[in-house]
């Protein structure tokens, strides 16, 4: 039997402060600076001790883009 879901997410930063550095050397500041959102659907399944998960995620905002996933699960029976 294959369970729907559907996931969603709002992302802003209000005041990023923190600064990053490598080998002593300044990379600039990390952050968003701005907003952004996601939305996905999926579908799982499970069948005996194998569950796979398939999904679909979209950005927009500062990040934009798609993602997919593909997610099998095996575990063994004690």
């Amino acid at each position: 039997m294959f369970i729907p879901y559907i996931s969603g997410a709002y992302e802003y930063e209000f005041c990023a402060t923190a600064d990053a550095k490598i080998d002593n050397l300044n990379v600039g500041r990390p952050g968003m600076k701005g907003r952004g959102g996601t939305a996905g659907i999926g579908l799982t399944t499970r069948k005996d001790n194998l569950s796979i998960d398939l999904s679909l995620e979209g950005y927009t905002g500062v990040r934009e883009g798609l993602t997919g996933r593909l997610k099998l699960k095996y575990a063994s029976a004690k």
